[in-house]
């Protein structure tokens, strides 16, 4: 059965914001000896215009929660990585 699919569209400062999330998730994995495979491959489909489905989008959400956390972590503000978080789960959950 095919999974389903969300069109989303990215600005290049969201698509910045995610593509810092992703390293950091990939980074920490790597230092606890742990597999990137997933995380590369969103790296790879990450574009301005891109289809992603519940997999891909959980794994983009879960790493821009883990760095909004350090960020708050160090006082610095998050408003956009909140926003961009809100409306990715938006479309997380249409894909039910």
């Amino acid at each position: 059965m095919f999974k389903r699919k969300a069109k989303i569209e990215l600005s290049d400062e969201e698509q910045r914001i995610i593509l810092y999330a992703l390293n950091e998730l990939r980074t920490e994995l790597i230092q606890e000896n742990k597999y990137t495979d997933i995380v590369n491959e969103a790296i790879g489909k990450l574009k301005n215009k891109m289809k992603a489905d519940r997999y891909d989008l959980g794994v983009i959400i879960n790493s821009l929660d883990r760095k909004r956390k350090n960020e708050l972590a160090k006082g610095n503000d998050t408003e956009q990585m909140d926003y961009l978080i809100l409306r990715l789960l938006k479309i997380y959950e249409t894909l039910k």
